[in-house]
């Protein structure tokens, strides 16, 4: 298992540096302060279904639980028919832009679905090309 997490964080850290993050926008109104990201070159589609990677960069350190962390890049997937988005992995790292220290993934969530205008509808319009 420590095999697996120490290929699974060097394939993490060169394609994090490979990565070409374009912002799509930033929270200023709610507190945290953080910028979406998503990287053009990941989006895959299969039919109505798109998936790819984002990146959520903080302004200021995060916690959860013992763990601080300034990014969470989130591999994710929409069904662009139904308005949902399900996070398939979450990687939180301790340096901006999911550079330095990898803790704490998470992989697959349930479908969500959100409410227009929202980060996640933004998301959506771009990797569903929705106009």
């Amino acid at each position: 298992m420590l095999k697996f997490f120490a290929l699974f964080a060097m394939i993490f850290t060169c394609s994090n540096a490979l990565a070409d993050w374009v912002p799509i926008g930033t929270n200023k109104t709610n507190r945290p302060t953080f910028t979406v990201y998503y990287d053009p070159a990941t989006l895959k589609r299969n039919g109505k279904f798109v998936d790819g990677w984002t990146m959520y960069d903080y302004e200021k350190i995060q916690k959860i639980n013992k763990f601080s962390f300034f990014s969470i890049r989130m591999k994710i997937y929409f069904d662009c028919q139904n308005d949902e988005m399900t996070e398939t992995m979450d990687i939180y790292t301790t340096g901006h832009m999911g550079d330095g220290d990898i803790f704490n993934p998470k992989i697959a969530s349930n479908p969500i679905a959100f409410p227009p205008g929202s980060i996640n509808a933004g998301l959506e319009e771009i990797f569903c090309k929705k106009q």
